[in-house]
């Protein structure tokens, strides 16, 4: 019988129903991908899969964001984790080194900036398996092109309640996924687990600022606090 962390990947991997220009890391591939780019969605989810087994039990903060970039989650599996952390910062990700998945890693690992400020935060605080990071839509969605971003739709958020509330409550004997009370957003949480309100205590609305580094820096440094209800 698959156990909790073999089933989450699962649903990871099997993506949302009816999925319209989204890009399901786990699952698909394309000419960005090295060869043999059958086997890189499996990979991203090794890594995927070492890294939250990195952290389980010891996890007390869960960092939301919206979705994953075509440049970050992508190509590592991992939500705001770029190649480049991969590369620079692995012995902070996993307790092993993880697969780099794009054509040109080995020359220019990909590198997502979002990524680099909170991994730097991270590292700063020692706080790298103290925190589990997340985005409430998990899969890529994009415009017209695979290599553009866009927010996803509510509909979209709805898909991603389950992996996200997988994330936080799932438990068993030594198979708690993340171990914490506490759930840290950088997003719109409201939609996703309080319709109408806002999850944390502090009132600066971020959601509108995700991609300005002193935003994401300062949002980071006041906001491991606010439990969450259970």
């Amino acid at each position: 019988m698959a156990g909790p962390l073999e089933r989450f990947l699962a649903l990871l991997e099997r993506g949302p129903d009816a999925p319209e220009r989204v890009f399901n890391p786990w699952r698909d591939h394309d000419e960005r991908d090295r060869a043999p780019r059958l086997a890189m969605p499996r990979r991203r989810l090794d890594n995927l899969s070492a890294y939250v087994d990195a952290r389980r039990g010891s996890a007390r903060y869960m960092l939301m964001g919206e979705a994953p970039s075509h440049r970050g989650c992508r190509f590592s599996g991992i939500a705001f984790c770029s190649e480049h952390e991969l590369v620079h910062k692995g012995d902070l990700v996993a307790r092993a080194p993880l697969a780099l998945t794009s054509r040109d890693a080995d020359v220019k690992p990909f590198k997502e900036r979002s990524a680099h400020v909170i991994w730097d935060e991270i590292a700063h605080a020692g706080a790298a398996y103290d925190v589990m990071l997340w985005n409430t839509f998990p899969w890529h969605p994009y415009l017209d092109a695979v290599t553009t971003n866009r927010k996803p739709k509510l509909t979209e958020v709805a898909h991603g309640r389950a992996a996200v509330f997988f994330h936080i409550s799932c438990r068993g004997d030594g198979n708690r996924l993340a171990g914490g009370r506490f759930l840290l957003g950088l997003g719109r949480l409201d939609v996703l687990l309080r319709p109408g309100r806002r999850l944390c205590d502090r009132r600066r609305d971020h959601s509108q600022h995700r991609h300005d580094r002193h935003c994401q820096r300062e949002h980071l440094s006041c906001h491991f606090c606010s439990p969450v209800s259970r």
